[in-house]
C-alpha cells in the first residue's frame, strides 16, 4: 500500500499541477496581453489587485483557517457559513468605502485612473472571498482534484476575458474584469460539491452555533487577520506607493515584474503549503510535526535555490525577448526580487504552522517587523528620487525578514536552525557546478537566445538532478 510521504507528494503534484497548468496559461498569454495593454494599464490593474487582495485577506476574518484544523465536522459546517456571512459584511464595507473614495481617488497625484473602475472592488471581495472559503474546505476533505481543476478553469476564464476586451476596448477595464473572473472562477463547482457532502450538517447550522465556532476560534480573527491584512498589504504596497511617486508606468514595470517571477515560485509553493496545512494539522495529533516539517523544508530548498540561481541571471533578457524591448526594465526590477521571493518559496508553507500550533501572536509581531522594514527600504529610494534603488532595499528588507522567520518556524516544529543551514548550504554548494556555466556564458555572450537556451538546459538538468533525489519519496509500493 502506498507509504504517507508517497500521499503527501501526490495531492502537492496534483494541487501543484492544477496551478501550473493555469500559471502556464498566464506565461503563455502574457505576450499578447503586454501588446494589448500598456504599462500605465497594468500600473492601474496592480493598484487595484493590491487593494482587493488586501481586503480579500481578512475578508472572512480568517476564519477560513480553522476549517481545515477544526476537530469538529459540526463546527467546521458552522465555520463555512460563517465565512460567507463575514465577506458579505466585508464587501458591503468595502462599497461604502468606494463612495467615500471615488473622488479622492480619481484625483490622486501621480497614480493610474483608478477612480474609473473601482466600483468593481466589492465584487471582486466577494468572488474572492467566497472561493477562499469554498476552498479551505476543500483542504479539509482532501478534494485536491477538484481544487486544482478549479484553477485552471480560473485561468482560462481569466484570460479569455481580458484578450477579449483588450481587443475591443481600450485602457485597463479588461483587465480588472478579467482579475475578478479569475479570482472568483470555481466557486459554484466547488460549493455544489460542500452541498452535496455537508447538506446535513449545513441546514443543522444555527446562529446559536456559528457564535459558538466564532468563539470557539477568535484567535484567528484577533491575530491572524491583522497579521495577514499586514503582510498582504506590504506586499501590496509597492505599487501603490511607486504609482505614486514615480507614475503608473513604473507601477505597471514592477507589477509585471512581480506576477512573472512569482509563478514559478508560487504554483510549488503554494500547492506545497497547503496539503501541509492539512497534513501538519493531522500530524500534530501523532507528534510528527518537527519530521513532517524538516521534509518539506528539505523539498522546498531543493527546489528554490537552484531555481534562483537560474533565474536571476536571465531575467533582463528574458524580459526584453517575450514581452518587447520596453518591458526589459521589469526583468530588472525583478532580479532585485528574486532573493525574498524564494525565501518566501521556501517558508511561506511552513507559515501554515502558526495556525495549527495556535501561534498567532508571534506571526502578528513579525508581520509588523515585516511591514516596519519594508516601509524603511521603500522610503529611502523615494528620497533618492530612484525607483531602482526603492524596490531593491524593498526586496533585500524582505528577504531579510523572511530569512528570520523560516529558521524561526523550523524551530518551534520542533527542530534547530542548524539544520536548516545545513540544508541550504548543501543545495547551494550542489547547483554551483551547474549555474557557474550559465554565469560565464552570460557574461562573455550579447546574445538572448543563446543565454536563455543554455538557461532552460541548465534548468532542466538542475529538475532531473531534484527528481532523482526524490525517487525513492515518488516510488508507491
Amino acid at each position: 500500500m502506498p507509504r504517507p510521504r508517497a500521499g503527501f507528494v501526490r495531492n502537492v503534484a496534483v494541487l501543484a499541477g492544477g496551478t501550473a497548468l493555469g500559471q502556464l496559461l498566464t506565461i503563455a498569454a502574457s505576450p499578447v496581453l503586454t501588446r494589448l495593454y500598456d504599462p500605465a494599464d497594468f500600473g492601474v490593474l496592480g493598484v487595484y489587485a493590491a487593494l482587493l487582495t488586501t481586503i480579500t485577506t481578512v475578508a472572512s476574518l480568517r476564519y477560513e483557517l480553522a476549517i481545515p484544523v477544526s476537530d469538529d465536522e459540526e463546527a467546521a459546517a458552522s465555520l463555512l457559513v460563517l465565512c460567507l456571512v463575514a465577506v458579505i459584511g466585508t464587501a458591503a464595507l468595502t462599497w461604502l468605502l468606494v463612495q467615500l473614495a471615488e473622488g479622492w481617488l480619481a484625483t490622486w497625484p501621480n497614480g493610474p485612473a483608478l477612480g474609473r473602475y473601482i466600483w468593481l472592488l466589492p465584487l471582486g471581495v466577494i468572488g474572492a472571498g467566497f472561493y477562499k472559503a469554498a476552498t479551505y474546505w476543500a483542504f479539509r476533505r482532501s478534494l485536491f482534484t477538484q481544487v486544482a481543476r478549479t484553477r485552471v478553469q480560473q485561468r482560462i476564464g481569466q484570460l479569455i476575458a481580458q484578450v477579449i476586451l483588450g481587443i475591443m476596448t481600450k485602457g485597463p477595464l479588461g483587465l480588472i474584469v478579467g482579475q475578478i473572473v479569475g479570482q472568483s472562477g470555481g466557486s459554484i463547482s466547488l460549493f455544489a460539491i460542500a452541498w452535496r457532502l455537508e447538506a446535513g450538517r449545513l441546514r443543522r447550522v444555527t446562529v446559536r452555533s456559528v457564535r459558538a465556532a466564532a468563539v470557539r476560534y477568535i484567535r484567528f480573527p484577533l491575530f491572524s487577520s491583522w497579521a495577514g491584512a499586514l503582510n498582504t498589504m506590504s506586499v501590496q504596497i509597492p505599487t501603490i506607493i511607486l504609482a505614486a511617486s514615480f507614475g503608473a508606468a513604473t507601477a505597471g514595470l514592477y507589477t509585471l515584474g512581480y506576477q512573472v517571477l512569482q509563478v514559478p515560485m508560487r504554483f510549488v509553493g503554494e500547492a506545497i503549503g497547503q496539503v501541509f496545512f492539512s497534513s501538519a494539522a493531522k500530524a500534530r495529533q501523532t507528534g510528527r510535526v518537527a519530521e513532517i516539517t524538516l521534509e518539506v523544508f528539505s523539498r522546498l530548498v531543493e527546489i528554490g535555490i537552484p531555481a534562483v540561481l537560474v533565474v536571476a541571471t536571465v531575467l533582463p533578457d528574458l524580459f526584453s525577448l517575450a514581452f518587447g524591448q520596453e518591458w526589459k526594465l521589469a526583468g530588472l526590477y525583478s532580479m532585485w526580487l528574486a532573493p525574498w521571493l524564494t525565501l518566501v518559496f521556501i517558508a511561506s508553507p511552513l507559515s501554515t504552522l502558526t495556525s495549527v500550533l495556535e501561534r498567532q501572536r508571534n506571526e502578528l509581531f513579525f508581520q509588523v517587523a515585516l511591514v516596519a522594514t519594508r516601509l524603511i527600504g521603500l522610503a529611502i529610494g523615494i528620497a533618492s528620487d530612484d525607483a531602482t534603488i526603492a524596490i531593491a532595499l524593498y526586496g533585500f528588507a524582505s528577504a531579510a525578514c523572511w530569512l528570520w522567520y523560516m529558521f524561526w518556524a523550523l524551530r518551534i516544529s520542533g527542530n534547530s536552525g542548524w539544520k536548516g543551514v545545513v540544508v541550504m548550504w548543501r543545495e547551494a554548494i550542489g547547483a554551483v557546478p551547474y549555474v557557474l556555466p550559465l554565469l560565464v556564458i552570460a557574461h562573455l555572450v550579447d546574445d538572448s537566445l543563446v543565454v536563455l537556451w543554455t538557461a532552460a538546459v541548465i534548468g532542466f538538468a538542475l529538475a532531473v538532478r531534484t527528481l532523482s533525489k526524490w525517487r525513492e519519496t515518488l516510488i508507491v509500493r
